[in-house]
Parts: C-alpha cells; structure tokens; sequence
C-alpha cells in the first residue's frame, strides 16, 4: 500500500523555521514505498520523510520514500532516511527526443550543460527539482540511493546534503536517464 499524490498537490510543513524539525511522516513497514506520484507538479517542502531500515543489513521487502513519472516534481528543504531502496525515484520524465522546431533547438543549445547532453538545465528541472535537502541513513547493502534516475528519468540536484548512503546520486543506465548535480 502506498499514497498517491496526484498532480498539482503540495505537501509542506515549517521545518527550518524557528528551529523547528518539520512535520514527520514515516513508514514502520517494509515491502513498499510510501508515495507514489501520478500527476505532474508535485512538491513535497519542510518535511521530514522516515522509512523503516537504517541499518546496511538486507531486508526482505525494500522500501522507497517516493516514486514518480510525471514530470514537474520539486523536493525541496526535507530530510529524507531510513529508506532501504531510494530515498526518490524517478523515472520517464525525459522528454527530450521528441523534434523540435528551429527556435526550441537554438533555446536549447544556448542552455545545454557542459556535459554535452543537449538537455537544458530548465528541461532536466522539468523532470525533476531536487534541493536543499538532508537525505541520511539510506544504506543498505547492494542498494541504499538518495537519489536514483531510472527508464528515461531526469533531475536538476542542487545543494543537498547525503550522509550514510550507500549511493548518493545514481543512474540506472537506462536511454534517457539523466541528472545534473
């Protein structure tokens, strides 16, 4: 079992603000993930996201904070932990290979990263916008992502802080997947 958010939600709490944690939503289950986004424009802020395995042993059932296709996804100011998986998820958000006109190609190419990937930094936000974020404790053995791309997902990663995962940011080598951090 699992959450859905569907597009245009938001999800906030305060944390940061006077000291104050954030709003806690955990998982003490194993064998799922705890959200699963279906629609675009989704943003989870202020929050903190607990899941059940903070220890590097294997677990049966492996568990993902967040999972999500649609594009348009932000996550900003949360810590995210304890998630045997990933923290987040996210695949089929590239868009890219569809053909552009003229003017689309010239926006693109003056925005192109240096990595060379023809992929601008306002199309790898729109696949996904990950910052200012403390993810921890995602480590378990074989897996333990904070963040991981996977069947054509992308993501924009910015100033956030990982400790104690196995894999802070990763790639499934899937065609399209892509992230710039």
């Amino acid at each position: 079992r699992f959450l859905i958010l569907k597009g245009g939600i938001t999800i906030a709490s305060d944390r940061g603000v006077n000291g104050s944690q954030g709003g806690r939503i955990f998982q003490k289950s194993a064998g799922s993930r705890l959200f699963t986004v279906n629609g675009e424009n989704v943003r989870l802020t202020g929050l903190r996201i607990e899941g059940p395995h903070k220890e590097t042993t294997p677990v049966k059932g492996k568990t993902v904070a967040l999972y999500c296709t649609h594009r348009y996804l932000e996550i900003d100011n949360c810590e995210i932990y304890g998630w045997s998986d990933a923290a987040i998820g996210i695949g089929m958000t590239n868009i890219s290979p569809y053909k552009k006109t003229d003017s689309e190609e010239k926006t693109a190419e003056s925005n192109d990263t240096q990595s060379g990937t023809g992929i601008s930094d306002l199309e790898m936000k729109a696949g996904g916008y990950i910052h200012h974020n403390y993810f921890h404790h995602n480590q378990m053995e074989e897996l333990g992502y904070g963040v991981v791309l996977s069947n054509g997902g992308i993501a924009l990663i910015e100033a956030n802080y990982f400790d104690y995962c196995r894999h802070a940011i990763a790639g499934t080598g899937s065609p399209g997947d892509g992230y710039e951090a």
